[in-house]
């Protein structure tokens, strides 16, 4: 099943983008569940980080401008995407499963759908204006 890559929205939305230039192949399962784990905490870390930011933990490194901190945060959109730099269409189905897989349990918590778990390539990414070339 061809799954969607995430659409510019007009709603608030905060995108968490993670970039990597390679993956493992899902059949070398050590170093992918390695890969996806390692995926996994650094946009785990990121959702955190935004949390201690909006709750002034740390002022002194933190300077979002105000439009940002006056936004209705219940209703924002939450996006976690990963970038694969150079990967044929094909080959993202795999990593993006096990990539929703592993962050199920942030997605309840954080109460989006495990759908806006997102991998893609570097040509979606361009499309989506999250890279330049």
């Amino acid at each position: 099943m061809k799954k969607p890559a995430p659409a510019l929205s007009k709603s608030p939305s905060l995108w968490l983008v993670e970039a990597k230039s390679s993956s493992p192949r899902p059949e070398n399962n050590m170093r992918f569940k390695d890969f996806i784990g390692e995926v996994k905490a650094k946009l785990n870390s990121s959702l955190c980080l935004f949390a201690a930011a909006l709750l002034g933990r740390h002022t002194e490194y933190c300077d979002l401008p105000d439009g940002f901190l006056k936004q209705d945060f219940s209703a924002l959109e939450i996006k976690l995407i990963l970038v694969l730099r150079g990967h044929k269409k094909e080959w993202l189905e795999p990593v993006s499963d096990a990539l929703q897989k592993s962050l199920w349990s942030a997605a309840r918590i954080w109460g989006f759908p495990s759908g806006n778990v997102v991998v893609i390539n570097d040509e979606m990414a361009k499309r989506l204006r999250l890279i330049e070339d």
